[in-house]
């Protein structure tokens, strides 16, 4: 069959983009079963929750009086895992959200002062609504030393001064600890009664630290049996992890890449100078990718540390993974051009592609609408996979927004996509994709049956 002639046919690229066009409405409109999507209403931003945080902190005159902030937006993953493999589901989980009894997506902000180790973290709605608090003190810092009673209607008066109604709650745990300041230090927990969440629990804690309110939050009980089941589960998770990350390192990256180039180079067939220039580039994109997230790395900070020491640690890991990538993506590039042009010598040369002769020609523009038209087809393949993985062998998908608000921390917030898509784009098509098929071909051709191998190759 002259396929090449086929795809010079005006016939054959109307069935393209016919297929194109079914198989992307097909994978769209069986996206929400195959990948349940949160349906959140986010009003408050990044700017306004530290706003709002700051305006807290100097209004309750909580720990620290100079402060610097940072926030994150966050899921409680525990949560929201024990609600969708035993409370019922995704579809729980989203009655969960829409109820409000409890948030599993909060604002984050963090109050904190160099060398200060008080600090308080305040947590809000994703509609802007204050939601926890909790301000950390030093266990030598003075305090009352109350009985349980007193700390309690402190305890209780605070909570409804930021809106909680105890009405709905009972007491059900009380605890004390005295500190080296001879402070007494009070916990009351508290659960909801008449509503439950299979078996776990709604409850909310409140901490009076000598006679001042620190803490209020809120937390759903799981059991211990979930958690001790869902830690084996994750076991099996991480062996196979393990195992799959080890035969990568074994087949593909050093069976595949340092051995293909020992001897391809034994030939002279190796070309490096394109292959380094271009890991220099995508692991230039990923290293500024680090430096687009340094407003989010201070949720981290050990304020026992100068910041500008940990901002040095910082970077100089993020040169150190930027050299990392360099090596890796140079080695792994030159195999995948190199092993390629040697098994398909007919097939355009890939640094040769986007040079002005090449890039207008007929053969490139082709491939290149062919590749954006096969996007379809296999966007329904992943949406299939996950959707007979999820019905008919019972695989949990959890659910997820579309969009992180966490996004708009960064300086850029459009970056992370080119980032992203960049280093994928480039380093798992030559390493996952190139590096066997070629490898495969050249194997067939030494020991024949050349269209079996490539076929294992592809299995």
């Amino acid at each position: 069959m002259n396929f090449t002639g086929i795809t010079r046919k005006p016939a054959f690229w109307i069935f393209q983009v016919l297929v194109f066009l079914i198989c992307s409405g097909l994978a769209l409109h069986l996206y929400p079963q195959a990948f349940p999507v949160v349906d959140l209403q986010i009003k408050m931003d990044r700017t306004a929750a530290l706003k709002a945080a700051g305006e807290l902190l100097k209004q309750n005159q909580w720990a620290p009086k100079e402060f610097k902030q940072a926030a994150r937006f966050e899921l409680d993953e525990e949560a929201q895992t024990f609600i969708e493999l035993t409370g019922g589901g995704s579809a729980a989980f989203a009655k969960v959200i829409k109820e409000g009894l409890y948030y599993p997506y909060t604002w984050k902000v963090r109050n904190y002062s160099e060398g200060n180790m008080n600090e308080t973290i305040v947590r809000f709605t994703p509609k802007g609504d204050l939601y926890a608090f909790g301000e950390k003190l030093s266990e030598n810092d003075p305090g009352a030393a109350l009985k349980s009673p007193e700390a309690q209607t402190i305890a209780e008066e605070g909570a409804r001064k930021f809106g909680v109604k105890l009405s709905e709650y009972q007491l059900v745990e009380k605890s004390q600890e005295i500190k080296p300041s001879r402070r007494i230090d009070h916990s009351f927990v508290y659960e909801r009664p008449n509503v439950k969440l299979g078996e776990g629990r709604y409850r909310l804690v409140l901490v009076v630290a000598g006679d001042h309110l620190v803490r209020l939050s809120h937390f759903i009980k799981i059991p211990d049996a979930f958690l001790r089941h869902y830690a084996e589960m994750r076991s099996s998770n991480d062996t196979i992890s393990v195992v799959s990350s080890a035969a990568i390192a074994i087949l593909y990256f050093f069976g595949g890449c340092i051995l293909g180039l020992f001897f391809l180079a034994k030939n002279r067939w190796v070309l490096w100078k394109m292959p380094l220039i271009c890991a220099v580039v995508v692991g230039a994109f990923q290293f500024l990718e680090q430096l687009n997230h340094l407003p989010l790395i201070w949720m981290d900070y050990d304020t026992a540390l100068s910041s500008a020491g940990f901002l040095a640690r910082h970077l100089s890991s993020s040169v150190a993974m930027f050299v990392f990538e360099v090596i890796m993506l140079t080695v792994s590039f030159a195999a995948a051009e190199s092993l390629s042009r040697r098994a398909f010598p007919h097939h355009p040369q890939f640094w040769k592609i986007w040079s002005v002769r090449n890039a207008s020609s007929y053969n490139i523009l082709g491939r290149t609408l062919g590749g954006y038209l096969g996007l379809g087809f296999f966007f329904l393949y992943v949406v299939v996979i996950y959707l007979f993985g999820t019905r008919c062998l019972g695989w949990w998908s959890p659910s997820d927004t579309l969009f992180h608000p966490d996004v708009l921390a960064t300086y850029c917030p459009w970056f992370t996509s080119i980032s992203n898509s960049l280093h994928a784009g480039f380093w798992e098509e030559s390493l996952f994709r190139a590096v066997p098929l070629a490898a495969a071909a050249l194997l067939g051709n030494r020991f024949g049956s050349r269209k079996k191998w490539i076929t294992l190759g592809f299995v």
